[in-house]
């Protein structure tokens, strides 16, 4: 196993010697793994428009989230200042709307960004299966 020469399992370009890769790619390689660096950056590539497919509506939930917590916020001082005010129970229903509000914003954001989430790992599976089944 000295000077055996592997090859990148993608594209078959030679790798060169084993003892010249680093203790990481020598794993790889005997599990039959290697990848030359052309490949390793189309994967990456390939991994980072996936997960950008769906930037937007990631960034729309956390948005979404974000004002639930401000709307929560908001709750929480309307309610302080209504108890020091002392202007009664009646008083204290927008702070209370505020709250409940709040908080479904924050949840259906937190639901927009794990769908996006299961999403990305869903095709990110599929990818990984497709090229093992190539294999």
């Amino acid at each position: 196993m000295d000077n055996e020469v592997s090859t990148c399992s993608k594209c078959g370009k030679d790798m060169g010697s084993l003892l010249r890769l680093d203790l990481d790619d020598a794993a790889k390689a005997f599990m039959g793994e290697i990848v030359c660096d052309s490949c390793q950056k189309r994967e990456h590539t390939d991994a980072a428009d996936r997960a950008s497919q769906y930037g937007t509506a990631r960034f729309i939930g956390e948005l979404i989230a974000v004002l639930g917590w401000l709307l929560f916020t908001a709750g929480v001082i309307l309610a302080i200042v209504f108890m020091v005010q002392d202007r009664g129970w009646p008083a204290l229903l927008p702070a209370l709307y505020c709250l409940l509000s709040g908080m479904f914003l924050v949840m259906n954001g937190q639901l927009v960004c794990a769908l996006v989430d299961g999403v990305n790992n869903s095709a990110e599976i599929v990818s990984l299966l497709r090229k093992m089944a190539e294999k």
